[in-house]
């Protein structure tokens, strides 16, 4: 699998504490995402961790054609059913941008480097040398053992066998505009 089972179960929780996450079956695959990332795992291969956190939250475990929203009152868990279509159009929209940037014969690929910024890790794409800024909080989720992860959209992405993950929000904008000039050096090995 793509994506560290450990950091994904942290991740769910934190999203359940300070914000929400919603969960969807369907085709066989349990997509999870809190709008920072989007993971998508074969249901026959969902950790039992996850599992297990997914049925305390929601008090069962989504079946196909099922989605969920979920976040923590004060009172417990708040569990509210979703629109199918809905939950999975986070998905579908980064499907489409992955096909796109494919559409390339040598699409980018991105690797990290030892820098960091103002608290965020570096990512460089090669070819091309570009700089990225990525929260380190988000780009955990990406299994050290993933071989080839790729620039789609305004996010990374990694894609297995059983598992596909985005991790969204690449820092843009004037912050990723004091980085540029590290560009001119190649500082992610492969």
């Amino acid at each position: 699998m793509v994506i560290n089972e450990k950091a994904l179960v942290a991740q769910v929780k934190e999203a359940y504490r300070l914000g929400a996450y919603t969960v969807a079956v369907q085709d066989g695959r349990m997509m999870i995402s809190n709008g920072y990332w989007l993971a998508s795992i074969d249901e026959k291969n969902v950790p039992s961790k996850l599992l297990s956190i997914l049925a305390e939250h929601i008090r069962d475990v989504p079946k196909e054609g099922q989605a969920y929203r979920c976040y923590k009152t004060k009172e417990g868990p708040f569990v509210q059913s979703a629109i199918l279509e809905d939950a999975i159009k986070p998905m579908q929209t980064m499907h489409a941008q992955r096909d796109e940037a494919w559409e390339d014969i040598n699409p980018p690929m991105m690797l990290h480097t030892p820098l960091t910024h103002n608290g965020m890790q570096l990512w460089q794409s090669l070819p091309g040398n570009d700089i990225y800024m990525i929260d380190p909080r988000y780009s955990v989720l990406i299994d050290t053992k993933a071989d080839e992860v790729w620039k789609v959209g305004n996010g990374l992405y990694v894609q297995g066998e059983i598992s596909e993950l985005w991790v969204l929000r690449v820092v843009e904008g004037a912050a990723a505009e004091q980085i540029k000039h590290l560009e001119a050096i190649v500082w992610a090995k492969k």
